[in-house]
């Protein structure tokens, strides 16, 4: 094929978009298994000389930061806990990159867990949540980013 293709790019549709009550389906953390049923193999795949193209690729996923962290997300539960949210309320979780916890749990619950760990690149999209004027994206790619470059050892995509 002879692609000079080196990142896919995926937009919202890599995540679960159910259209339930309290669920956002601009935002999420969680795979859609209907599309992707083994996210870690497909990203794996990706990553492999194996894939159609014969050459290892990057991946990076969209997200819509601003729509905070609801029910619907596979790791709710834990992320609501370590927010201090009864995550028996099903209550949305804002965004909110000024409050250290949010960033720290952000990442250790979800995007430093499988199969999200395997991402290479962010794409934070629409509107960020937190910092010096309450919603910036600017703010809230420097998390994304600085978490690539610091902890991951990856230079970030911009």
């Amino acid at each position: 094929y002879q692609l000079p293709l080196s990142v896919v790019v995926l937009d919202m549709d890599w995540h679960t978009e159910d259209n339930l009550p309290g669920c956002q389906t601009w935002g999420g953390y969680t795979f859609n298994t209907k599309l992707f049923p083994d996210p870690q193999q497909f990203i794996s795949w990706l990553h492999s000389t194996s894939n159609i193209l014969g050459h290892p690729v990057k991946l990076s996923l969209n997200l819509h930061p601003q729509t905070g962290v609801d029910h619907c997300q596979g790791n709710y539960v834990e992320f609501a806990r370590a927010m201090g949210v009864n995550p028996a309320t099903n209550a949305t979780i804002p965004c909110d990159f000024g409050n250290p916890a949010f960033g720290s749990n952000i990442f250790r619950v979800f995007l430093d867990a499988q199969p999200l760990a395997g991402v290479d690149y962010w794409w934070t999209d629409y509107d960020g949540c937190g910092g010096p004027n309450g919603k910036s994206l600017y703010w809230s790619n420097y998390f994304y980013d600085t978490h690539l470059q610091v902890i991951k050892q990856k230079r970030p995509l911009v």
